[in-house]
């Protein structure tokens, strides 16, 4: 039976990041060890975190000195569980809960290929909809130059055209995604790649990239995590018979709670961002430079 390490980032939502702690807690397999990493929240968050888990002796809480973004964050926990000589490392969003009591029992169980890196399983959002895994849709430079055009756009519409469109947009029912009746297989990564809600890293992916690609700040994680996988030829496997509850962003919520112009366009400045990151890592993949 071996340690597994579990890396929870928070930003601002201690109260989800503490339910989330609790569900493992219950958890049939205890061998584990979780690191919460705050992310430089501007609120109570490491006070409170620090506080609800003081006495615990398989719980640590750190803290980064600036909000250092999604990708970051989550690998200063990997680095630390690394140290430790943890290489088997679930990395799972604060707002999620793990009901399943034998989940971690389950994982470790799994028989896996040899180069099996990146595991998923399924996660339920709040309409009971199963998120895993997702469509891959950016795969060339075509692509990324083409959602860089439509980010631009969107950004100049938003600036010009105001805040009563904005929040239209931001409270539009969206269509719920048609029942996909999902089975365990290893993903075809040219069509499919695994949610970053939660992503189980194994030793052989671990042993050749020390977590997320860091220079992405927020979105598209997942796009610079399958171009690396394809390109190291590691696999990623979606396991049907797991599941996890995914309350859905919360921490963004609460960022957007006002609806603003203004936050909506850095949260597209952002995406655009991320998506030259993105670009600039597929040249490097292309060119065969170090991804490490």
């Amino acid at each position: 039976m071996k340690k597994i390490g579990i890396v929870i980032l928070n930003y601002m939502v201690y109260q989800d990041t503490i339910d989330c702690v609790k569900s493992i807690l219950q958890q049939t397999y205890k061998k584990f060890e979780i690191v919460i990493v705050d992310n430089c929240s501007p609120n109570e968050s490491f006070k409170r975190l620090t506080n609800e888990f003081l006495i615990a002796n398989n719980i640590i809480v750190l803290k980064t000195n600036e909000n250092v973004g999604f990708a970051r964050g989550n690998n200063i926990g990997i680095e630390y569980l690394m140290k430790k000589g943890i290489f088997d490392v679930l990395v799972i969003n604060g707002d999620t809960i793990i009901n399943q009591k034998n989940y971690l029992e389950k994982l470790d169980n799994l028989s896996l290929e040899k180069n099996c890196g990146v595991i998923g399983t399924k996660i339920l959002s709040a309409d009971g909809y199963n998120q895993n895994p997702i469509k891959r849709a950016i795969l060339s430079m075509a692509d990324v130059n083409n959602m860089i055009i439509h980010h631009l756009k969107y950004y100049l519409f938003i600036f010009f055209f105001g805040n009563s469109l904005t929040f239209k947009f931001l409270n539009r029912k969206r269509e719920k995604p048609d029942i996909v009746i999902q089975k365990s297989h290893i993903l075809n990564l040219e069509e499919e790649m695994l949610h970053g809600a939660a992503l189980f890293f194994t030793k052989q992916y671990l042993e050749k990239i020390k977590g997320f690609y860091p220079e992405t700040f927020l979105y598209m994680e997942e796009d610079c995590l399958a171009a690396i996988c394809q390109s190291l030829n590691i696999n990623q496997m979606y396991v049907d018979e797991l599941e996890i509850y995914h309350k859905e962003s919360a921490s963004s919520k609460m960022i957007y709670k006002s609806n603003s112009r203004k936050i909506v366009l850095k949260k597209i400045r952002f995406e655009l961002k991320s998506s030259q990151v993105y670009k600039e890592l597929l040249m490097k993949i292309k060119q065969n430079e170090s991804i490490c």
